[in-house]
């Protein structure tokens, strides 16, 4: 049997299921999200239903599963739909898994209409679903009229609707509804179908040929002789388009084989398609292309009838380039509708930057030129793709006279918008032929530390003097503020070669570069992790006890602001004041925090809120519309209806600050909670001016608001803070967050991103980017797919291909993607073993400059918050990490695949980034990633065994083991396997849990290698990893070991006594129970230095 794409193989058993679900399965939580299908049918298709079962409630009234493999596909029905779970697909396709139905349709003599609607979602965003109705094995699977399947987007947690629409002739119709999920890489809850007929059609013969091709001539094609033009016509010669907004200097050659439809050439680039024979004619020729549309078909869509060419575009280096792609046309009637953007072709049509296509109202008798704007990141070699053109929605003539796609060279500018001077990792600047120019040396007291003891007050003054007296950097230590003019990126880098403590910040570098040193030369590879929900004192500890000794360099905290009063862990995100005091802790505990955690090297990541506030609480009812704030915070702040009240420091506010409709101030629109479409904006489609989720969208386009929103940030810099993270940044427009963001010199920012490829603009006046595409590459090679793509994890050198790989964080998990129970594609720590050899590979893999852990807690409910705060409560009682007795209460490492039910349902600490072997990966990680992968071994794949040497010094062997898809190998042996590596005793990096108290003489896990490279005894464990370094050999102590490295730079600071103080006199057991007192003198010189052998040059 012959299934569609081109795939011969034998049919595997059909899988019936009729199962009970869980309690609370899937498509329960999904399927009750978004509006029910019947908003969806076309008007006058809402008849009698067609299907056995349209709501999926059993597999046994006529649903089938087909799968590509026995026991590929985990599939269970009631009365809320269908939960799908594709567990592995070595090349995945569409069609590997699908849900089918046979039907036989009575079509009435004068044929019919009919439309197939699907409603879906998934657990995670990208999974696309692809159904119509077709003839089966009989008629070769065509569908009818050969018209392309449906593809529905699936939205994360939330359902979407879409409709196959088509025509039959009259008499009997024997075919079959599919639903195609094969390459899905979450789990997909399917809601509902329904088959409903329409009104009637033309009759459309059963095996009609293709209607997609090339045009056959440049003069006349596909018309009838007696055709009358009534379109306008188009000049004569082409006049060049004056639409582009790149200026003429940066604007590319034409990218088109063919932008003119006069062109003799014509005929070869452009295809034309309409829905059905006879349903539109062209013509080329000198007048251009005349289109006639003659018949619709009954839902009237666009690409009905559609003009297209294939394009492979080559972005060139320098800066995110931007293409615009212009067209050029007419019609006789007004209002007719034009629709055009570049997609990537079959099967996703997918538009780069996730746009919107662009739509020209045409004049009636003359002609529109209008563009359509997009982005293609320069980590893409060659992006095939194509131009189309979108007719079908208007019976009328149409003129298309030219197209046009060119790319801009020029970074695009926002006029008004404040550059960002972004902290650099070079040495510090001194004076060179063809560097930087030093305009002023200041010195006093204002570059000093401040009464925190920290110096982050200095850098703003430092920062304040250079926008005054002019300059592009600054060089700054305690109490010295330099300030500097550099040409270039190249003369910057040129003049990087001072030593000393100076800390170097410019607008040519970029957030946490990966290079480092004197001019650049040295690399490094920032590792952060996040430690969700846990307190100030908590994570204080965590930086003395784990983090600074094991090389993290950042940890990100949950928002630090005073919120509304609930369990839940998104009561955090609903602030209702700018005060430091909330659940985590007081303003005192987290000045001491930020001091503790940067005085042993790490960093602290804040999650700020700039878009909105908390919604009113249900008091606000009660009292009416007046100038009131009836409700209170958590720590008592006052709050109403887009209202704050004042505290100390802070004004009150109003309405006013925030987006409002003209008519009412307490009323605005809305982003829709399905689609993230705002069409009740001014201007239509702008969700910068809309309220998410309810919540009041400040107004970030008064001087006043902006005024605000700094004053909270400047705040948290002068405690220390050096980073942010930006909650719901893409619903900011990206000129105001400049205004407000960088008026600080930051070590780092990046914002909460989805997908599509954001404008240059973003990038350039606000930060990076968060990226979860990476991490779901890791997870679909490593879980999802077949044993035998295994080699593919080398493959995966970037996240998205719209955003640079240089300009992402990249996080395996995070808060937004987790699941009630243990599921497969998406990873929590309830997979156990298998989500502990992912985020043991996110730290092996020679890809990904920057990479973010997780450290956070069980749920037995989705919005729990930590533990001992259940989302049904107003307060409660954080259980602290660490016990009375200086002891944690994180799991263990486990040993299985998924977790035990009890442990995984638990409302516990986690802390995944302590599991065994993380604190040894986080040195090989800063030795290893970057360098060329020099050989793989790969013959043993089929057992999941994967080995891998990068450079000339690091070794990568892991072996998958994920019951029940593989089959039991026992351990792997490395013995006999030529690395390549050194003679020596190794330590096994990836067993190491912590360097504290480690001497250089054992190790969890060791492999000796022979002299001739060869290892002699060692082993992966089953399901495991092992990393060598050359530097981590075994039998020298620590200390002699370090008189041959030199130690990292580390931002140690002074001001823990100082944020400290308060602290100190409160009892043991206060603020948020349980003060410690722990020196962070502790971090002894022994754990420092191995760490610092697995840095580049270690013998």
């Amino acid at each position: 049997m012959t299934l569609r794409g081109g795939k011969s193989r034998p049919v595997p058993p059909l899988l019936i299921l009729a199962l009970q679900l869980p309690v609370q399965s899937f498509a329960s939580l999904v399927c009750s999200s978004g509006q029910p299908l019947e908003h969806f049918v076309p008007t006058g298709c809402r008849g009698a239903e067609l299907l056995s079962d349209p709501s999926f409630s059993s597999a046994s009234a006529g649903w089938s599963v087909y799968e590509w493999e026995s026991d590929g596909v985990t599939a269970t029905f009631d009365k809320f739909g269908a939960d799908v779970q594709v567990h592995r697909h070595p090349q995945p396709n569409k069609y590997d898994a699908m849900f089918f139905q046979t039907v036989d349709l009575d079509v009435p003599a004068s044929g019919s209409s009919y439309s197939l609607c699907v409603r879906a979602g998934s657990s995670t965003a990208g999974d696309v679903l692809r159904f119509a109705v077709d003839g089966d094995e009989k008629l070769e699977y065509n569908t009818p009229g050969l018209k392309p399947r449906a593809m529905l987007p699936l939205p994360a947690r939330n359902t979407s609707s879409r409709c196959f629409n088509f025509d039959l002739p009259g008499g009997s119709y024997g075919g079959r509804i599919t639903i195609e999920f094969g390459d899905a890489s979450g789990k997909v809850a399917i809601c509902e179908a329904t088959l409903q007929m329409c009104g009637a059609a033309t009759k459309v013969p059963r095996s009609a040929p293709p209607l997609i091709g090339p045009v056959s001539s440049s003069t006349t094609t596909t018309t009838k002789p007696n055709v009358v033009w009534k379109s306008p016509a188009c000049p004569a010669p082409a006049m060049p388009l004056a639409a582009f907004s790149c200026s003429g200097d940066d604007l590319s050659e034409e990218l088109l084989g063919s932008a003119s439809f006069s062109d003799p050439d014509a005929k070869g680039p452009w295809e034309t398609h309409a829905w059905k024979a006879g349903a539109a004619q062209f013509s080329f020729g000198p007048e251009g292309l005349r289109v006639a549309v003659d018949s619709l078909s009954s839902a009237k869509q666009l690409y009905d009838v559609t003009v297209t060419q294939k394009v492979d575009l080559h972005p060139a280096e320098g800066p995110l380039r931007r293409y615009e792609l212009c067209v050029q046309a007419g019609a006789v009637k007004a209002g007719t509708k034009l629709r055009f953007a570049f997609d990537s072709g079959d099967p996703l049509y997918a538009v780069p930057d996730m746009q919107e296509r662009h739509v020209i109202d045409l004049k009636a008798g003359g002609l529109s030129t209008e563009c359509f704007h997009f982005g293609l990141d320069l980590a893409l070699q060659n992006y095939s793709g194509r131009v189309s053109l979108e007719l079908g929605g208007t019976e009328t003539q149409l003129s298309l006279c030219q197209v046009s796609l060119r790319s801009c060279r020029q970074t695009s500018y926002l006029d008004g918008a404040l550059d960002a001077v972004r902290r650099c990792y070079v040495s510090p600047l001194q004076a060179a032929a063809g560097g930087c120019s030093r305009n002023a040396a200041l010195a006093g007291d204002e570059f000093g530390l401040n009464s925190l003891g920290q110096e982050t007050d200095g850098k703003q003054a430092c920062l304040e003097r250079l926008r005054r007296f002019g300059g592009n950097s600054f060089s700054f230590s305690p109490g010295r503020c330099e300030l500097w003019t550099c040409p270039s990126r190249e003369a910057l880098l040129a003049s990087a070669s001072g030593s000393g403590d100076q800390q170097v910040y410019s607008q040519h570098c970029d957030y946490q570069e990966n290079v480092a040193g004197k001019h650049g030369a040295e690399r490094r590879t920032p590792v952060f992790v996040k430690l969700w929900e846990w307190n100030f004192n908590d994570i204080a500890r965590e930086c003395e006890e784990y983090l600074g000794p094991n090389g993290f360099d950042a940890v990100q905290v949950a928002p630090v602001v005073d919120h509304i009063k609930n369990g839940s862990w998104y009561a955090k995100y609903q602030p209702v004041s700018f005060l430091l005091d909330s659940r985590s802790g007081s303003a005192e505990e987290f000045k001491c925090m930020v001091a503790t955690c940067r005085a042993v090297g790490v960093e602290v990541i804040v999650d700020v809120i700039l878009n909105h506030i908390a919604r009113p609480c249900d008091a606000v009812g009660a009292v009416g519309a007046g100038a009131v704030t009836p409700c209170d915070g958590w720590s008592g702040s006052r709050y109403g209806n887009r209202r704050l009240a004042d505290a100390p420091g802070w004004k009150p506010v109003s309405p006013n600050d925030f987006h409002h409709k003209s008519s009412d101030r307490l009323v605005n629109c809305a982003v829709d909670s399905t689609t993230f479409q705002c069409p009740d904006s001014t201007p239509p489609g702008d969700c910068t001016q809309c309220d998410l989720f309810g919540l009041p969208d400040w107004d970030t386009e008064q001087p006043s608001v902006q005024e605000l929103l700094t004053q909270h940030l400047k705040e948290l810099h002068s405690i220390g803070v050096t980073m942010l993270r930006l909650d719901a940044a893409s619903y900011i427009p990206e000129k105001d967050l400049s205004l407000i963001i960088n008026q600080v010199p930051w070590d780092f920012v990046f914002q909460e991103w989805w997908a599509g490829a954001p404008a240059a603009s973003r990038t350039r006046y606000v930060g990076h980017y968060r990226d979860i595409f990476f991490g779901r590459k890791i997870n679909k090679a490593l879980v999802l797919g077949d044993v035998k793509s295994l080699p593919t994890l080398l493959d995966i050198t970037h996240g998205m291909d719209s955003i640079s790989h240089q300009k992402t964080l990249y996080p395996l998990t995070f808060h937004d993607q987790r699941s009630y129970a243990y599921d497969p594609g998406t990873p929590t720590y309830k997979g156990g073993l298998e989500f502990h050899l992912q985020q043991k590979f996110l730290l092996a893999s020679p890809h990904g400059h920057l990479v973010r852990l997780w450290g956070g807690f069980g749920w037995t409910n989705m919005d729990d918050g930590p533990p001992g705060c259940p989302h049904t409560v107003e307060r409660c009682d954080v259980v602290p990490v660490y016990n009375e007795f200086g002891g944690d209460r994180c799991m263990e490492t486990p040993v299985s695949t998924p977790l035990d039910k009890t442990i995984a349902q638990s409302s516990r600490w986690v802390c995944e980034h302590r599991w065994q072997g993380m604190a040894g990966l986080v040195g090989f990680r800063k030795a290893c990633t970057g360098l060329p992968v020099t050989q793989m071994w790969k013959d043993e794949v089929e057992k999941g065994n994967l080995a891998w040497r990068s450079g000339d010094s690091c070794f990568v062997a892991l072996q998958r083991k994920l019951a029940p898809k593989d089959k039991a190998w026992g351990d792997w042996s490395l013995a006999g396997l030529d690395t390549g590596l050194p003679e020596g005793r190794y330590c096994d990096l990836a067993s190491v849990a912590t360097w504290k108290g480690w001497d250089g003489r054992g190790c969890p896990r060791e492999v000796v290698v022979g002299p001739d490279g060869v290892v002699q005894t060692g082993i992966v464990p089953e399901g495991d990893l092992v990393a060598l370094h050359a530097g981590a050999r075994l039998g020298a102590s620590a200390a002699n070991a370090a008189a041959d490295v030199q130690p990292p730079p580390r931002s140690i600071t002074h001001g823990k006594k100082q944020a400290c103080a308060v602290m100190d006199q409160l009892p043991i057991g206060g603020a948020s129970g349980g003060r410690w007192r722990a020196s962070w003198l502790s971090r002894s010189f022994a754990l420092a230095s191995f760490l610092l052998m697995v840095l580049p040059g270690a013998p």
